[in-house]
């Protein structure tokens, strides 16, 4: 065998096995994204938090009934909070406008945060009414896990610096 052709198979192994080294690190860096989703009991602190919570504080034969009421008080009020946070962005924009007319911005504001606020307390009523069904046991820890804060996992879990957990800056 020529130096030439040693010397080409050397190059092509080698550029073959940093392929193959740069492929099984890129894998493992990235391998979390592709893993299987998490079991139920570990998603009560994930996207969800208190509700998800909720349904795994109950016995399995209450949770279906729970996840059924839940999704259908969400489609219930979705068209109301979706029309909360127009509202709200439209008055936003309202500030860029001249000329300004703080009045008006406050009243839009005022009016957004009606709506959400008659969405919000259907869907506490339909939760004190799921609630009211069960055995004060279960009643218990199903209020327990409502009133846990929502996980880290929600948005980025970060805050910025001066931030409280609310996401309002410290004054």
């Amino acid at each position: 065998m020529s130096r030439r052709m040693l010397l080409i198979i050397l190059f092509v192994s080698l550029a073959f096995n940093l392929f193959l080294a740069g492929t099984l690190v890129g894998a493992g860096a990235l391998g979390h994204r592709f893993r299987a989703p998490p079991p139920m009991q570990a998603m009560a602190h994930r996207p969800g938090g208190p509700m998800a919570a909720a349904a795994l504080s109950l016995p399995p034969e209450r949770r279906e009934a729970w996840r059924d009421a839940w999704r259908d008080q969400t489609r219930e009020v979705r068209p109301q909070m979706r029309e909360a946070r127009t509202v709200r962005r439209e008055a936003f924009l309202k500030l860029g406008r001249e000329p300004l007319d703080p009045a008006a911005v406050q009243a839009d504001l005022q009016r957004s945060l009606a709506i959400e606020q008659v969405a919000r307390s259907q869907m506490d009523q339909r939760i004190v009414g799921f609630a009211a069904t069960l055995p004060a046991a279960e009643r218990a820890r199903f209020g327990e896990a409502l009133s846990q804060p929502r996980g880290r996992s929600e948005g980025s879990g970060r805050r910025h610096p001066g931030q409280r957990q609310g996401g309002l800056p410290d004054r």
